[in-house]
């Protein structure tokens, strides 16, 4: 049985030596002991420990993984959660490579999962770490509840980073970047600690995580590539490695297997635009039009940004785990609709019925006398007596129907509590809007590395059913929302619509922070945040406005971000409080623009 605590310590000699061999079996090095910080008491857990650090002392680098521990140590008040992930995060990374080579390895991990998480279910979690712990192998057994949303998003964010992750180095910029994303607010740990269990964790004291520098500034200079690569480099030449052999031909053969290392580090480093391929699916726009646009957008302070659009296909990719978080993700929101299914439908009558019987009446077709259309024979006389030469009858359509709206989700991680309430919005506009045939596009936006990513869910010429698919939404990432309103602008500047509107659903202050910058040495690259991140989403506002694109903010965030939001929206921002004033407030809106342009 796993957890059986051992007094005898012939018995922990035992398992820690069948451990050790498991660990030099997967290494084919004798040289090398398990770390000792594993405690062996426990025979199953002290296999799958055997496993799990074998695998990393086999595929990570070991020197900068013990630096960057030894850097999270600094941090008291949050090196054990730290630790947690960090540990995770390496058993993902680690462990699916071994399973690649020894089959085996997969059927003992899962049999693992199983024991662990069973005797979880008998135990209290009382620390953040051990909640943490608990919460993984409940997830890797499909138990993890859908009242444990932020650990959900936490643990898929941390297997995300560790399936995109090109190297160690890649992998610890990820752990920082999640580090950052999570547990840069103070109620941290009442997430982690949720609603279910009362735990020490709960009731202590805790403090943001806001760092001065994080461990990869510290190594700034260095490349991940090149670490990989010199670290196999100073392995295989250091001179204690071939004492005592023919020198020549050992270094010989030492600088082939070394080359040939080399180049399998460099086949295995995925760029950044791989990572965004691997994690939101192909690029929907051709590369050429891409560029084109980021010449026009990548400027000022958002120079050297990226820009990705996708529609979230994945047929030319093989990522399981992806496809399997995006149908979760979408099942939880789909099972939210159904819960609120009337208060949705009641919401689009209410909001197409304000839109068909208060605005598009005022499109109706207006009948006037002109020198051209049809011709009234019974005013012919007025050309000859009065020189009235309009004598025919010209139909004017209001140019109200000459109309396209653009709904805009924010993406960002800071989504993840109310992914699916999100959605739902974005579900019942665009689902009125379609049903009084007035085209609209639905994407939803957010920053991950370098690249502000748009996923398309529906354009403007879909089908009505293509609205079901705002329901794959999910929150991740930052937010550079300048960056993503000068995309913006540039998309619907397309439209041969004369009038638009974009709404842009938002929770909060644009926010993009990279706790590893990848770019370290170009020092003028900052932080997108604070004062000057509003002051630069509040330009592209006007922007939008002058360029003819009415804009509203849709605001679902806290209190203490209204004068930001204000800054950034002016008069025209609407603060949704509960979900039965909605479709009134955006109708409102719509209906006070569309006056505007008739």
């Amino acid at each position: 049985m796993i957890y059986n605590q051992l007094s005898d310590k012939m018995t922990e000699d035992w398992i820690r030596e069948r451990a050790q061999n498991i660990f030099w079996t997967i290494l084919e090095d004798y040289s090398k002991d398990m770390p000792n910080f594993i405690v062996m008491k426990e025979s199953a857990k002290a296999r799958h420990l055997a496993l799990v650090w074998g695998s990393v002392f086999l595929y990570a680098d070991i020197s900068l993984l013990r630096a960057f521990d030894q850097h999270i140590s600094t941090k008291p008040d949050f090196y054990a959660i730290f630790s947690q992930i960090l540990r995770i995060a390496l058993e993902e990374y680690c462990l699916p490579k071994l399973a690649a080579e020894r089959p085996a390895v997969k059927d003992l991990a899962a049999e693992f999962y199983g024991l662990a998480d069973r005797q979880w279910e008998k135990r209290l979690a009382k620390t953040s770490a051990e909640i943490l712990e608990k919460a993984y192998y409940a997830d890797k057994q499909g138990k993890l509840g859908k009242d444990n949303i932020w650990l959900k998003a936490l643990l898929a964010d941390i297997t995300r980073v560790a399936e995109t992750a090109g190297d160690t180095a890649g992998l610890i910029t990820g752990v920082e970047e999640i580090y950052g994303n999570y547990f840069a607010t103070e109620n941290w740990i009442n997430k982690i600690a949720g609603q279910v269990e009362k735990t020490e964790a709960a009731k202590r004291k805790v403090t943001p995580y806001k760092p001065d520098e994080t461990f990869m500034q510290v190594k700034r200079g260095v490349a991940a590539a090149e670490v990989f690569v010199e670290k196999i480099v100073d392995a295989e030449f250091n001179p204690n490695s071939y004492r005592g052999k023919a020198a020549a031909k050992y270094l010989e053969q030492e600088k082939e297997k070394a080359a040939k290392l080399a180049k399998l580090a460099a086949k295995r480093k995925q760029s950044d635009f791989d990572k965004v391929r691997i994690f939101f699916g192909d690029m929907l726009l051709p590369q050429s039009e891409i560029e084109r646009i980021e010449n026009k957008i990548s400027t000022g302070i958002h120079e050297h940004k990226k820009l990705y659009v996708t529609d979230g296909d994945f047929s030319s990719l093989v990522s399981d785990y992806q496809l399997r978080f995006l149908e979760e993700q979408r099942n939880f929101n789909l099972e939210y609709l159904e819960v609120h299914d009337r208060e949705c439908r009641r919401q689009i009558e209410s909001l197409r019925s304000l839109l068909i019987h208060a605005l598009l009446p005022d499109s109706k077709e207006d009948s006037r006398r002109a020198n051209y259309g049809s011709l009234r024979s019974g005013e012919v006389w007025r050309t000859v007596i009065l020189h009235d030469y309009k004598v025919f009858e010209h139909i004017q359509k209001n140019e109200i129907g000459n109309l396209a709206v653009e709904i805009l989700l924010d993406g960002s991680g800071s989504q993840t509590e109310r992914q699916a309430q999100v959605a739902m919005q974005g579900y019942i506009i665009a689902q009125a809007l379609s049903l009084c045939n007035i085209p609209c596009r639905v994407s939803a936006y957010a920053t991950f590395l370098d690249y502000t990513i748009f996923r398309v869910y529906r354009d403007y010429d879909s089908p009505r059913g293509q609205n079901k698919k705002i329901f794959d939404f999910f929150g991740t990432g930052m937010n550079r929302d300048g960056f993503a309103f000068r995309a913006v602008a540039d998309f619907m500047q397309k439209r041969a619509e004369e009038n638009k509107i974009l709404i842009i659903f938002s929770d909060g202050k644009p926010n993009d922070v990279r706790v590893f910058k990848k770019d370290a040495e170009k020092p003028e690259l900052k932080d997108y945040t604070g004062e000057v991140a509003v002051r630069d989403t509040a330009m592209e506002v006007r922007k939008l406005r002058l360029q003819g694109i009415s804009v509203l903010g849709v605001f679902n965030g806290l209190d203490e971000d209204l004068p930001a939001q204000k800054k950034i929206y002016g008069h025209d921002f609407a603060y949704i409080k509960k979900m039965n004033q909605f479709s009134k407030i955006v109708g409102s809106y719509l209906k006070k623009e569309l006056h505007k342009m008739m």
